[in-house]
């Protein structure tokens, strides 16, 4: 994905967010998504087939970088564990 691509989905995400701050799911519209994401009802359905997908592609994109966030702390923890061992072996 280009990073114009990438800008844009990026945008819905943090329009869409906005709205769910104000509405619930059920009762925000695509119009709601498009005004806070400033963008055309063109590029949202480029990108989504409607506020369902978004919502999926949206959970996606959070479980991913919660996974990635994990991951990287259990390394850092390893890392962290190898070096104190030797200290307790002296």
């Amino acid at each position: 994905m280009d990073f114009r691509s990438i800008n844009t989905r990026n945008r819905i995400f943090r329009g869409f967010i906005k709205v769910l701050e104000e509405k619930r799911f059920s009762e925000c519209t695509t119009s709601d998504i498009l005004n806070y994401a400033e963008i055309s009802k063109k590029t949202f359905y480029n990108y989504y087939k409607n506020k369902q997908e978004l919502l999926e592609d949206l959970e996606n994109e959070l479980l991913v970088g919660l996974w990635e966030a994990l991951e990287t702390d259990r390394a850092e923890l390893q890392k962290s564990k190898l070096i104190t061992l030797p200290k307790k072996l002296e």
